[in-house]
């Protein structure tokens, strides 16, 4: 499960990522491990207000292209789910091409999940709060990847419905050891 926290709505007028949260979990959906990292996105936060990242949390974080050898790691073989995936994704796709990796990712988006089981609206809050979810911090990465992997259990997918893994070309920069992250296995 991803999910971004971001200065704006869109990469394409100079938005950027400043937090970036995982879950990983099994084909049973058990978590494994879980990780997260802010982002300084060389420029202010944006909307404190809805994310609750402030500009003195980003300061002294690693930039993207810092972060980029391990979220690669996190990510390589791996399908991604995302609530309101295309958001999530645009991003990353974004500052992946900043730092001039290609990526091949097919995304299990949870909110159009969500409304194809005929639930409206889709938005992660009425859906954690429709199926007891609880998430502890709303608006934060980590914890919106958490409630994704509860939700995602909750929505019952079916293998055929999961998309491919990601792929990075062979040679992908490696971990950088310069990040830093929160992680737990």
């Amino acid at each position: 499960m991803l999910d971004v926290e971001t200065t704006g709505l869109s990469p394409a007028r100079g938005a950027r990522t400043i937090e970036i949260g995982l879950v990983l979990v099994d084909l049973d959906g058990t978590p494994r491990s879980r990780w997260e990292t802010l982002i300084d996105p060389g420029c202010g936060v944006g909307p404190t207000h809805i994310h609750g990242v402030t500009d003195a949390m980003v300061q002294g974080a690693p930039a993207f292209g810092d972060i980029v050898g391990d979220l690669a790691d996190q990510l390589e073989g791996r399908t991604i789910v995302a609530h309101n995936a295309e958001f999530d994704i645009g991003f990353l796709d974004a500052e992946f091409a900043a730092v001039g990796i290609p990526w091949d990712r097919h995304p299990l988006c949870t909110m159009r999940l969500a409304r194809r089981r005929g639930h409206h609206p889709a938005n992660l809050a009425y859906l954690c709060d429709h199926f007891g979810i609880v998430n502890h911090g709303a608006h934060r990465a980590l914890d919106d990847a958490v409630a994704t992997a509860e939700l995602l259990a909750c929505l019952q997918v079916k293998p055929a419905e999961m998309p491919a893994a990601v792929g990075f070309p062979s040679g992908h920069p490696g971990a950088s050891g310069m990040c830093r992250t929160r992680a737990d296995s």
